[in-house]
């Protein structure tokens, strides 16, 4: 019992000493402050550091796992599109079509498993493929960034793990974006930026417009903001496709037909499948052919908001976005088919010469054909993808415990695409 009053006794006088140690600390912080008359020299830093330090301390601030990514300066967002901007975050990976940036893939997870807001609010967005592998306008939950033009944007935050305040419905993450907005800035700014790029395959420049204007009026109580961004692109890919590779046993009747006029092999076909005959475990392009795409793209983005903030406790904002994406492409295919086998006729009756087998003896690296049936497709498509959002939100501090956040809105995306297909075909004889 002494033992453990003594331990009492000498946690007491400790704290004591810890306490008068503080408040010591403290007064002497105090007098060594400079008098208020004194000048104090305040350094702020902009421009791409500033963004740096800005992203750092929201990460900092967070209660959870997020990342985030602050423009330069208003109407500065880096990159010139949002998937692009966004990959630069680690555990953010992106797909890109036609040379573009159009989904992320969020710590691993496919992009269906990512929850996207704008302003706030949920949103859909989706649109068509923009190269020749885009055969279907995207019906799922996976967001197309590349909808909007970067300069509609001010910061953007990538929450890697839940809070209670972040709504349910995405299991890799959530993206929230957010346009910007007039008291980012206070007072009056206005950006303009230019671009072009000239792509010697299409001998044609590709430009690139964007403009913002905002000011605050009524000592900073009103804000008003306007942005618009246009550009245009064009895509070439020239060159030559497989349309996959598979064994001959798999597709048709697992034969190559008539292969009595086969008098060269080189190499030896290796009867791993167990066909009929070792020739048809080869594996082979489906449909070998040359390939033309052609893609015209035009993006228009226009954004408008208005602030009202009354005083310290209240802060009411409106937030108009709109955004259009329309591609016009043209895709030329000329295809021989040498894997249907039958008699002549009906895309059939091709007769195999010489084979040339690789040393596994599984693949079909050259042959001479026959009786082959060509086919030639030209394909013309046009699709839209028109995305509009309205959204009231305010922000009312009751008292030094209880906050209102109060948000209504409305978003819409409409995608919508229109085809024409044209095929031409020979008859083997």
């Amino acid at each position: 019992m002494k033992l453990t009053h003594t331990f009492i006794k000498s946690l007491i006088a400790t704290n004591v000493l810890a306490a008068l140690t503080v408040s010591s600390f403290f007064s002497n912080a105090q007098e060594s402050q400079p008098a208020a008359s004194e000048d104090v020299e305040v350094i702020e830093v902009k421009g791409f550091r500033g963004s740096l330090i800005k992203a750092l301390e929201a990460k900092r601030d967070a209660a959870n796992t997020r990342e985030s990514i602050m423009a330069e300066d208003i109407g500065k967002f880096p990159d010139l599109n949002v998937a692009e901007a966004i990959q630069r975050v680690p555990g953010v990976a992106i797909s890109r079509e036609g040379g573009e940036g159009r989904n992320i893939v969020l710590r691993g997870f496919s992009p269906g498993f990512t929850r996207t807001t704008l302003n706030g609010m949920e949103v859909p967005a989706g649109s068509d493929g923009l190269d020749s592998g885009g055969v279907t306008v995207n019906n799922s939950r996976a967001f197309d960034f590349h909808v909007f033009a970067s300069e509609l944007f001010n910061r953007i935050d990538i929450q890697k793990t839940q809070t209670a305040s972040i709504e349910e419905g995405g299991i890799a993450g959530t993206v929230d974006m957010y346009s910007a907005r007039p008291f980012y800035n206070p007072g009056f700014n206005s950006t303009l930026s230019l671009k072009g790029g000239y792509n010697d395959l299409t001998s044609e420049v590709d430009p690139r417009f964007a403009f913002l204007a905002s000011n605050t009026f009524a000592d900073n109580t009103f804000g008003t903001l306007f942005s618009v961004a246009v550009s245009d692109r064009s895509v070439r890919q020239e060159g030559f496709g497989s349309m996959r590779w598979e064994p001959t046993n798999r597709i048709g009747n697992g034969t190559w037909g008539d292969t009595s006029g086969l008098t060269t092999i080189n190499g030896t076909p290796s009867n791993y499948c167990g066909a009929e005959e070792a020739i048809s475990c080869l594996w082979v392009p489906r449909l070998p052919r040359a390939d033309f795409f052609g893609n015209e793209q035009k993006r228009i983005g226009v954004t408008g908001s208005l602030q009202y903030k009354p005083n310290d406790d209240m802060l009411f904002t409106l937030d108009i976005l709109h955004s259009e994406l329309e591609n016009d492409r043209r895709n030329y295919n000329s295809m021989e088919w040498l894997v249907n086998r039958g008699a002549p006729g009906d895309f059939q009756g091709q007769s195999p010469v010489s084979f040339t087998v690789d040393e596994s003896g599984k693949v079909l690296v050259a042959g001479s054909f026959e009786n082959v049936t060509s086919w030639y497709e030209s394909r013309y498509q046009v699709s839209d993808s028109i995305f509009d959002q309205y959204v009231l939100s305010g922000d009312i501090q009751l008292n030094d415990r209880w906050s209102l956040d109060l948000m209504a809105g409305m978003a819409k995306n409409d995608a919508d695409r229109e085809e024409i297909r044209y095929y031409y075909r020979s008859f083997s004889s």
